[in-house]
């Protein structure tokens, strides 16, 4: 384009566009120096102490993240066993945090798994992973026959060129004889009349003597509180109503043992009658079933569960609703007290309760010695309890709960 032809277009270099930054821009790119390069210094060499050390830590890693997931499962199984308690946002959280751990601990076990053998030789990580790669695998091909009896039948010989004889010892056979060859010698025992005879006369005598008695049911003993001022005479009425019934000291109180269960129910009747201070332990064998139910909402009717028992033919002492050590809140499981009866089918097998299906265990009480609470003592319960009534607050003569309903 010649200058005429600009001065045309652009007349007096109106809006004419400046093009020599452009120029300058390159020329300052070019004469920019170059930035100098630093040296970078390698990385300094791990020693065998830092690498061993480092297999150390990953193993401590991994055992610590083992710890803490078999924690999460047990948390995640405790909160999915209540359904009705279940808190969803901890849930969720506790599954969050085992899914991070575990992945967490694969890239450890990779990372350890690279890492080995460990540089040490003294190292006992080093001798596992040793004797690991050692192992041969074991061959699923069976070996010939042939080639055994040729491993078994080589000779060892020694650095003076002895060979040391072959120990072979032929298996014995025990099987039926063969046709042709000498049958088994008969023997006759000169003396069998002898044991028959004897057989006989034992039957004989068995059949006389009568059946053996069962052993009969242990009474328990009656601890009866006594007093310095009427023990003797108390003692001495029972032994000359029942002169077979033994009295002996254990501790504050007296235990009486009596031969029958006759003699017991009487004996305890006439210490109520006198208004003395005693208590009763059940044997093992006339204690009620303890058993949970699980499985039913919280707000069921304690009648209704008895009720429905009952229908199914078991006899039902007691049910009672379980409750938080703390906070006194009422729990989904319900104990239940069953008497031992011969005839009465198996708790263990109760598939349905009010129409739900149920899951029965047994009743694990609480660690400790068991309470009454009539006296408040300990070692007995209040059902067989005939202490003066004890205050666990005030010490005054009547139980925990009207004292409770009874607090301003």
């Amino acid at each position: 384009m010649s200058d005429m032809e600009t001065d045309q277009k652009y007349p007096n270099n109106i809006g004419m566009p400046d093009l020599s930054f452009r120029f300058r821009g390159r020329e300052l790119r070019r004469k920019q120096p170059e930035p100098k390069r630093i040296a970078v210094e390698p990385p300094p060499e791990e020693t065998d102490t830092d690498k061993c050390r480092r297999h150390q830590e990953m193993q401590k890693c991994i055992k610590m993240a083992n710890g803490r997931l078999s924690y999460l499962e047990h948390c995640i199984r405790s909160e999915k066993e209540f359904p009705d308690l279940t808190d969803a946002d901890a849930l969720v959280k506790f599954q969050n945090e085992h899914d991070e751990l575990s992945s967490q601990k694969e890239q450890k076990l990779g990372e350890l798994a690279l890492c080995l053998p460990c540089p040490v030789l003294d190292c006992p990580e080093n001798a596992k992973f040793s004797s690991k790669q050692n192992d041969p695998p074991e061959s699923s091909v069976k070996k010939h026959s042939r080639s055994e009896n040729r491993d078994t039948n080589k000779t060892t010989k020694d650095d003076r060129g002895f060979v040391s004889p072959k120990k072979t010892a032929k298996k014995l056979k025990f099987s039926a004889p063969i046709a042709g060859t000498s049958q088994p010698v008969k023997v006759q025992n000169k003396f069998s009349s002898l044991s028959v005879k004897e057989a006989e006369s034992n039957l004989t005598t068995s059949d006389q003597t009568a059946a053996p008695i069962s052993a009969r049911p242990r009474v328990p003993p009656i601890m009866f509180k006594y007093k310095k001022a009427n023990y003797r005479s108390i003692i001495k009425n029972l032994n000359e109503d029942f002169p077979d019934c033994e009295a002996k000291l254990a501790g504050k109180y007296l235990k009486i043992f009596c031969k029958t269960s006759d003699e017991h129910r009487v004996v305890t009747d006439h210490l109520r009658e006198i208004k003395e201070q005693f208590y009763v332990i059940d044997p093992p064998d006339s204690r009620p079933l303890k058993v949970v139910i699980k499985g039913l909402p919280i707000s069921t009717e304690i009648n209704e569960i008895q009720d429905d028992l009952t229908s199914q033919r078991f006899s039902v002492e007691k049910v009672a609703q379980l409750t938080r050590s703390k906070t006194k809140a009422p729990l989904p499981i319900f104990m239940v007290e069953l008497e031992k009866k011969p005839n009465s089918p198996d708790i263990f097998k109760l598939k349905k309760c009010c129409y739900l299906a149920v899951q029965v265990d047994a009743f694990n009480r609480r660690p400790g010695v068991s309470q009454c609470y009539n006296c408040n003592l300990f070692n007995h319960l209040s059902k067989n309890c005939f202490m003066h009534t004890r205050c666990l607050k005030c010490g005054e003569s009547h139980r925990l709960g009207e004292f409770l309903t009874n607090a301003p």
